[in-house]
């Protein structure tokens, strides 16, 4: 590997196994403990995704979202793991066909210009899950409904505010508006009834969305949601409109996903969640690496700018249309969620592989929603945060045990709003 594709791919955060996410320690034994169900949602759920579902704004000239398998995996071929054509005329039947074998590698052939007509129609995958919540200050659990809502693009780039000579370099190895083939952002809703309302007899006017899963990245987080703008004003908290439906901007390259602004707008951004660069993102000095052989030295002048930690960056939103789209209701396991192998080009750099299904980020420590509700809620200035983030195994199948939880949880509780037609907890009750 030549020396510039050496610093790119560790600027880039690459991974040195190759290893795809689906087989990372601890997915097979949370699919075995969960198993996703072949059923899509039903007609009630399907009313009350649709009732609830985000506004999506993005830039100018922005390619995407699309259809996953009319626009993506009806352009594209087969390959089996030893990289022998499967088939070029791939359709869902036949990506399902190969969905649990880890080897199998779908390439996208994008569409010429000619054959292309114009931009195309988004399909926006969705579905409902529930859980039970206890959080400090409730007497017992509540159960909880969580919706889920996929942006599909047909590829990835890097953050938009990544310093102008680290995208020279990339482009050099690669494409920085092109580093990988699919990108899937996810918004999750999180939902209660109204107090003494059964949750499973529950409308939508009986239903309160309380928090939002925004996915950046290789992690998420979480927003407390209100619709009074006097209780808006707070940096953990996000507006719902009068329909009680959130506005998401999607961020130039990345696709990360973030609270919507009609203005242009830098967020703070890493490639994974890690107690270290936690502290970046919550705008705390990051500690100093270790410099104690030349290599880490090297990396560290390379890596880091204006005391940012290495492979800190910075996404860009500045919405310049608001998406059209219709839902698309999959069965949870259906391949866009659970494919094990990779659903895009397998390239040179680790780092720059296809992803796998949806449904494998984050790791399987955190895949219940009910954790991540509590443990990607952060704030600006919360600098606590990073220390109770080392206490979570975030790279194994084990989830956070309560006392590792409960600090995130309190955090969430403080932010909530106090109501007294709800069943949750606030500030005042701890």
């Amino acid at each position: 590997m030549s020396l510039a594709a050496l610093l790119g791919c560790v600027l880039a955060g690459c991974a040195s196994t190759g290893e795809n996410f689906s087989q990372y320690p601890g997915f097979s034994v949370y699919l075995k403990t969960y198993p996703t169900p072949d059923e899509q949602p039903s007609e009630r759920g399907q009313h009350l995704l649709d009732a609830f579902r985000p506004r999506f704004f993005v830039p100018s000239g922005e390619t995407g979202p699309i259809d996953f398998y009319a626009d993506y995996i009806a352009n594209g071929r087969l390959y089996d793991g030893e990289g022998e054509l499967i088939s070029d005329q791939v359709d869902r039947e036949l990506l399902n066909a190969y969905r649990d074998d880890p080897g199998v590698v779908f390439v996208h052939i994008p569409p010429s210009e000619e054959a292309s007509s114009g931009e195309p129609s988004a399909a926006v995958p969705a579905r409902i899950g529930q859980d039970r919540l206890q959080l400090p200050g409730m007497a017992g659990p509540q159960k909880v409904l969580f919706l889920s809502y996929h942006l599909v693009f047909p590829r990835s780039g890097l953050a938009a505010g990544i310093p102008g000579w680290h995208r020279r370099l990339m482009n050099l190895i690669g494409d920085a508006d092109d580093w990988h083939q699919l990108d899937h952002s996810e918004v999750t809703l999180a939902l209660v009834p109204k107090r003494d309302v059964p949750i499973d007899a529950a409308g939508a006017e009986d239903l309160i969305p309380f928090a939002a899963i925004l996915q950046q990245h290789n992690y998420m987080r979480t927003y407390v949601l209100v619709d009074d703008p006097e209780l808006a004003d707070h940096p953990g908290r996000m507006l719902m409109d009068n329909e009680r439906r959130i506005a998401v901007d999607v961020a130039e390259g990345s696709h990360a996903l973030f609270p919507h602004a009609p203005e242009r707008r830098w967020h703070r951004a890493v490639r994974f969640l890690r107690p270290d660069n936690a502290r970046y993102l919550v705008g705390v000095k990051p500690k100093p690496l270790p410099t104690d052989d030349v290599f880490t030295q090297l990396g560290r002048r390379l890596m880091e700018n204006r005391g940012r930690p290495a492979l800190a960056t910075q996404d860009i939103t500045h919405p310049g249309r608001r998406v059209s789209y219709e839902l698309a209701f999959l069965p949870p396991n259906d391949a866009f969620y659970s494919f094990q192998g990779s659903l895009g080009e397998q390239r040179l750099l680790p780092g720059r592989d296809g992803p796998p299904g949806a449904m494998y980020d984050p790791s399987p420590a955190l895949q219940r929603k009910r954790i991540q509700l509590a443990v990607f809620f952060w704030q600006e200035g919360m600098g606590n945060y990073p220390r109770d983030l080392s206490r979570v195994a975030l790279d194994t199948w084990h989830p956070p045990d309560r006392e590792a939880l409960t600090p995130f949880q309190r955090r969430l509780v403080t932010a909530l709003p106090c109501r007294d037609d709800w069943p949750l907890p606030c500030a005042r009750d701890l």
